[in-house]
């Protein structure tokens, strides 16, 4: 069983009377917990296993040695360390010579993808974890959740190759927890098939740091894999420290660690901008504590417009929060002394030993500490291993978690947001009666006239260098006025600028309105506006920047701008005007969503873009946030906001749409009334935008007249393919394909596991029967019509319409595909308006390459889409075939076990270890819920209320008609609505899309969440919840899993008079036979079931 934190939280009645295995593993070593005791565990354990078999041992993604440090500890011989980055490989060299902590380890500085070891290299266990930064928290908050679509989150990919190579007894792979919700989960079950692709049984958890006896809250998702040969299980450790461990031992605290630590190097203050800011921010707390949310009177910071360690300082009473591997000025933890942490203390508050050298500047130190596991934690998992992976008895047997049994430091955060809110209360409190609490106001900037500079790199001083700018002003309590000029002498308003809070809203500006007035049109003119307008804020209100002010984009903004000109020949300031004024801005657009309602031409997008970026605007696109698609861009504020320290300064947007392709010459352009696909030897086609010819008009009628589906005499042409196939299996050849293209269908073919995958799959058997039926149909243009208003290239069809209206009811009618029942192409991306090539510009996972291949194959005649379109239809058979005969066997498998008469709890737990191990767990858990209620239904028990179908969309969307995955209605009426959320716990975000769903079904009596996960539900989500109940007229609940299902199965018991054992039994079959599609009319399921089904019948006969 996959050992995960997911679903149950069930104490085990007996631990409190079990003796703690960490204090029995103490009192071996004879160890007691002083400061620096992690080092002494260390070397007494390294001291004990000395003598004992060394279990050979290969790291990769080495970084700074925290894994290493701890499995050499623990009696792992690491022959091979493999780091990319030259200065943390450095430091593993300088820590494994002669008496050394790494002694006699071999390191290797080579990107892991040049590292191919000997296939005959004795090796019995690997450790490393890949570059986390995709899966971050710190990267999902700076550029949305990359995943596997970043270069570095591919690396798992590189883990896998190695493990196939050297099949190795077991691996212990570490990452953020992130990587579980990066790409809508999608990321994740890609590495869970991965690993167990390569034949490792794989057991997860998210485990915190701190309570295995390091200094810091640290939550990382834990793998180790067993290969599957060696039939064996793995449960992960109980902890050692917090409340969740057995004798309930106190955390290791942050003084405790740092006591009698060198603290050379450091000085009181942090110095810069916000230096003096660090003093009054209580232990524990970081910047929020100067915003108006913690009630601080003279707020400088926007909520949640910062990441979590700026200005964080740490509690000496508490582990500290995450160490971060990198950071600025600012970056926390700071020392409650007010004071930055010294390399030392930043050691043994990762419990990294005294010992242990680190080569490179502090910063570089600092990195190599951040990015590593913490060695002590890195112990305990490595003595499980030996344990359970390596079959060794250990002197202390380790206590282990079961898998049902969920750890409490989700639950126990949830109450920091009130600790820390007293904490800003009392600090408040005192801080005012001891009179410290004034506004940041500095009288000398309130009126002058000043000389500044405006660098190329947005830099704003008084010395230079860069452009001089005149500024005065004058800070009015009516208005302020700022005026700016780059020429000489200053003359009249060229233009004026006008900013003002929403309606509404307050802020910190004295003064209703303030006026920036520009004395010239050029550009360095309007930047130093802006330059000056922030400093002027900063200095007076003590705001840190304009983005204070108006708040971070993703939120509403908090002010409003205008510009006010007099009739110029001038197009930039109309353009200007827009931007500033918000239009275009805060989302991510197109170039010709941008185009239309900016007023301007496909062809100057572009360019008006680089202009923004001329004079100090971000904007953001795929080459500078590759989780942005293709073709879009964001210009996140409505004012500019770059300087010297932005990383988008130094980020260049593509110069031009012309994507060049890695393997190839080729390249598209794009322009106003046309696409040029350009091939390698420079021939050029030419596909015109417009209204659909008359000549395609003849083709798209020839087609649909041959697709159509009559009658049962007359059923079309793919009907007609799929019957011949059904009749004479036999008749399918595949002699007259090649071996290559055969290989291709059969990618596309094995891509239906994902939704887009079906959607491509979908998409090509649309294109076969157009290219079989209308050979000289290019089926690269996916799109034609006769509308002025739609996208159409004269030459295309809609080949959406022809999937929708032809295609997929009869692949659906078949039971061969459940292509989405409004047609292959509902998955946005292969809607895109360019034509389908090497370099569409969509961002396709899966199949994409091969799908595109195969186009380029019929195209030019090297591939017959009659005979292709039998063979797909031909796998796709067997693959229905085998799908139904798992079902059977499933079904006797439940069979059996209700002879047994499980306990309803048993069955429950089938289901939810089910949710919980089955790829897709978000959907798996939306079919467990319909199934529930399908008992429900079947027992008249919902009052009357109707069980809707459960959906075929993947996700719940208004725009389809509903609000939740589960509904039951009456009439018009929604009973009840529930969204399932597998993997999460905070629904912030996914509360205010409810409340946007809820305003147009204005009739629902009851809408929530079920989670996966304990719902982390604080104050204010709370307090929202209430005023969303209120605004709506709706109760909203959010609800763990387990605790929906026992309150369903209590009502159904009550209302139909049976046992929680007969529901078990009938949710268990409505699950199986949902699964395996024997329920099309109530629970039509789009995806591919096998993969679920074969573990469902997996888990029930381990039961038995």
């Amino acid at each position: 069983m996959m050992d995960q934190p997911l679903l149950f939280d069930i104490p085990n009645a007996t631990e409190d009377e079990e003796q703690s295995w960490f204090a029995g593993a103490l009192n071996f070593f004879h160890v007691t917990e002083e400061a620096a005791w992690p080092d002494r565990f260390g070397d007494a354990l390294r001291e004990w296993t000395g003598s004992r078999k060394k279990i050979r041992t290969l790291s990769i993604f080495a970084g700074g040695g925290g894994l290493d440090i701890a499995f050499h500890d623990a009696g792992f011989q690491v022959i091979e360390s493999v780091e990319i980055e030259e200065k943390f490989a450095k430091t593993l060299e300088m820590n494994s010579g002669p008496n050394g902590i790494l002694e006699g380890t071999r390191v290797l500085s080579c990107d892991i993808r040049e590292y191919h070891p000997n296939p005959n290299l004795d090796i019995d266990f690997i450790i490393g974890g890949p570059p986390c930064q995709t899966f971050s928290a710190a990267g999902r908050r700076a550029s949305g959740v990359m995943g596997t679509n970043d270069a570095r989150g591919t690396l798992f990919e590189e883990y896998v190759r190695l493990l196939e190579t050297l099949k190795p007894r077991g691996f212990l792979f570490e990452n953020v927890y992130g990587i579980i919700g990066a790409q809508g989960g999608e990321a994740w079950r890609d590495i869970q098939a991965a690993f167990k692709g390569a034949g490792y049984n794989i057991f997860h958890r998210i485990l915190d740091a701190a309570d295995y006896g390091v200094p810091q809250h640290r939550e990382r998702l834990f793998i180790v894999g067993i290969r599957r040969d060696l039939n064996r299980q793995f449960h992960f450790p109980t902890p050692t420290h917090g409340p969740d461990s057995v004798d309930r031992r106190d955390y290791y605290t942050a003084s405790e660690a740092v006591a009698g630590a060198d603290t050379y190097g450091t000085t009181a203050g942090i110095g810069g901008r916000y230096g003096t800011l660090l003093d009054n921010i209580p232990p524990g707390l970081n910047y929020s504590f100067y915003t108006a949310e913690m009630g601080h009177p003279y707020p400088v910071f926007s909520w949640r417009s910062k990441f979590s360690d700026f200005l964080y300082k740490a509690d000496p009473h508490t582990p500290i929060r995450t160490l971060k591997a990198q950071g600025g000025q600012y970056t926390g933890p700071f020392s409650w002394e007010n004071r930055p942490f010294s390399l030392s203390e930043l050691k043994r508050l990762q419990t990294f030993p005294d010992a242990y050298q680190l080569s490179g500047k502090r910063q570089t130190a600092i990195k190599q500490i951040g990015n590593s596991v913490p060695p002590q934690l890195g112990r305990i998992l490595a003595l499980a291993v030996r344990q359970q992976v390596m079959d060794e008895d250990l002197p202390f047997e380790i206590s282990l978690l079961p898998p049902e049994t969920l750890l409490g430091f989700r639950r126990r955060k949830r109450g920091l947001t009130d600790i820390y809110a007293q904490k800003a209360r009392e600090t408040l409190a005192r801080l005012e009666a001891e009179g410290q609490l004034r506004p940041f106001r500095d009288s000398a900037f309130e009126v002058g006239q000043e000389t500044h500079y405006l660098g190329e790199d947005f830099s704003w001083s008084k010395s230079g260098p860069g452009r001089k700018i005149l500024v005065q002003y004058d800070l009015l309590d009516d208005v302020w006025h700022i005026e700016a000029s780059s020429l000489r002498p200053m003359g009249t308003p060229a233009y004026v600028i006008t900013v003002k809070p929403k309606e509404g809203t307050e802020w910190v500006i004295d003064a209703p309105r303030v006026q920036l007035v520009a004395l010239d049109e050029e550009d360095s003119t309007f930047t130093a506006l802006w330059k000056a307008f922030e400093e002027r804020v900063h200095a007076v209100t003590g705001s840190a920047d304009l983005v204070q002010l108006r708040s971070y984009y993703q939120y509403e903004s908090k002010i409003v701008v205008s510009l006010d000109k007099k009739k110029s020949a001038n197009k930039k300031f109309t353009f200007l005007s827009k931007v500033l004024s918000g239009i275009g801005v805060g989302t991510q657009q197109k170039v010709r969503a941008m185009a239309y309602i900016w007023g301007i031409i496909d062809e100057d997008t572009i360019p008006y873009l680089e202009y923004l970026k001329t004079i100090g605007y971000e904007v953001r696109n795929n080459s500078t946030n590759p989780q942005i698609p293709l073709g879009e861009y964001l210009v996140p504020y409505a004012f500019p906001t770059l300087t010297p320290r932005s990383i988008q300064l130094r980020k260049k947007l593509s110069p031009s749409l012309i994507r060049e392709n890695n393997m190839s010459e080729q390249r598209l352009e794009v322009y106003s009334d046309r696409s040029v696909l350009v091939d390698d030897a420079g021939n050029e086609t030419t596909f015109i935008e417009g209204r659909q010819s008359r000549d395609a008009q003849l083709r798209v009628k020839s087609i649909t007249e041959k697709l159509k589906y009559i009658d049962d005499t007359r059923k079309g042409f793919l009907s007609d393919e799929i019957e011949n196939v059904l009749n004479s299996p036999a008749s399918v050849s595949i002699k007259d394909i090649k071996e290559e293209h055969i290989n291709l269908l059969d990618e596309v073919v094995n891509s239906v596991t994902s939704e887009v995958g079906r959607g491509v799959l979908g998409y090509l058997i649309v294109q076969l029967c157009v290219k079989a039926i209308e050979p000289t149909q290019n089926i690269r243009l996916h799109k034609g019509g006769k509308s002025k208003r739609d996208f159409s290239w004269v030459e295309g069809i809609s080949l959406r319409s022809v999937g929708a209206k032809h295609v997929t009811p009869i692949l659906r009618k078949y039971g061969l595909i459940k292509a989405n029942v409004f047609g292959a192409a509902m998955t946005r991306t292969l809607a895109e308006n360019y034509p389908f090539s090497q370099l569409y510009k969509a961002q396709i996972r899966g199949a994409k390459d091969s799908w595109i291949k195969i186009i380029d194959a019929l195209e030019s005649n090297e591939l017959d889409a009659g005979l292709s379109l039998r063979y797909v239809i031909s796998r796709l058979i067997n693959l229905a075939d085998k799908l139904k005969e798992t079902t059977n066997d499933t079904l006797v498998s439940s069979e059996k076990l209700v002879q047994a008469k499980p306990s309803f709890e048993m069955v429950s737990e089938i289901i939810l270890q089910h949710v919980n191990e089955s790829d897709y767990g978000s959907r798996v858990m939306e079919v467990a819920m319909h199934a529930l209620m399908q008992v429900a239904e079947d027992n008249e028990a919902l009052d009357d209320g109707n069980l809707v179908n459960l959906s075929q969309m993947r996700s719940a969307n208004k725009k389809h008609g509903n609000i939740g995955d589960i509904e039951v209605t009456i009439g018009d009426v929604i009973i009840e609505s529930w969204d399932a959320k597998f993997g999460k716990d905070d629904l912030r975000e996914e509360l205010e899309e409810l409340n946007d769903k809820l305003s147009h079904h204005p009739n629902t009596q009851v809408a929530g969440f079920v989670t996966s996960m304990p719902p982390v539900i604080s104050d204010q989500l709370q307090q929202r919840m209430d005023d969303v109940s209120a605004l709506q007229d709706t109760e909203i609940k959010i609800l763990y899993f387990p605790d929906w299902v026992q309150q369903y199965v209590q009502e159904i018991s009550e209302i139909a008079g049976i046992t929680p054992e007969k529901i078990g039994h009938q949710w268990l079959t409505a699950y199986i036979e949902s699964l395996g599609q024997r329920r099309e009319q109530r629970a039509p399921i789009d995806e591919p079931c096998q993969a679920w089904v074969e573990t469902l019948n997996t888990i029930i006969k381990s039961k038995l």
